[in-house]
């Protein structure tokens, strides 16, 4: 019987300290910790069908602390000076052609794709979602890691995200994204990185919907500047129009 308590002790142990062989919140935070929290940067997104680009948009983009960005469209020439800023929940759009200014729910989709407003500079996901498990897991003949996320806010765009983080590097590696009806809709997968000390200095990333055939979306950020001078003035909602 001593024997055999001996031995039901060593395998609770030892499953134990296999279950507990990897902080997920702290793998998580250090690779969420990898995108700036305040900088400017240039972002360009593209839609993608049957191999062939067919829309290209390009921005300027600001990002300042917790759930504020700020996007100054700067290509085409049809679509350049129009502003969209997020401040928490909410996203202004303001279109300085007509001059008139919109608001809507940041997890509403972005400009008729399939990515929300959520997605386009919230690059890091633990302003909004939180970790509460994770497991190791192999992708591509890839070992990492595969974190659970949950939101901390009532209007996030999605029910989780599950993160896949690379061993070896620490780094992102894709993206899985579920509806509140708990179907996978959304695949984002990293395609190109370039990371300095501060952390990623470029960035490409191709986002497909679930169901939709040969069409992405391509985001590529790129000019990490984390040194800018940002005028805190860029995202006050009654200064928009005065934005260039």
């Amino acid at each position: 019987m001593k024997k055999r308590w001996i031995a039901a002790l060593w395998m609770l142990t030892t499953f134990g300290s296999v279950c507990a062989a990897f902080d997920y919140e702290a793998v998580f935070l250090e690779a969420d910790r990898m995108f700036p929290d305040t900088a400017k940067i240039q972002l360009t997104m593209e839609r993608i069908k049957q191999g062939k680009a067919q829309k290209k948009i390009s921005f300027t983009g600001y990002i300042s602390g917790v759930e504020k960005y700020l996007l100054i469209s700067t290509y085409p020439k049809i679509l350049k000076g129009q502003v969209r800023l997020r401040s928490g929940d909410l996203m202004y759009f303001y279109n300085k052609k007509v001059n008139k200014m919109n608001k809507m729910s940041a997890s509403a989709a972005f400009m008729g794709t399939s990515i929300t407003q959520e997605d386009i500079m919230n690059t890091t996901l633990s302003r909004i979602y939180k970790a509460i498990k994770g497991s190791e897991q192999t992708v591509n003949g890839i070992p990492c890691y595969c974190i659970e996320l949950e939101p901390r806010i009532a209007d996030a765009a999605y029910l989780k995200i599950l993160v896949y983080i690379q061993k070896d590097s620490g780094l992102l590696l894709k993206r899985e994204y579920y509806s509140y009806t708990g179907d996978l809709i959304k695949k984002m997968n990293v395609l190109d990185y370039r990371v300095g000390k501060a952390g990623y200095e470029y960035l490409k990333v191709s986002t497909e919907t679930i169901g939709t055939q040969n069409s992405s979306v391509i985001l590529t950020f790129e000019q990490f500047n984390r040194n800018a001078v940002i005028d805190p003035k860029l995202f006050e909602v009654n200064r928009l129009q005065y934005v260039r």
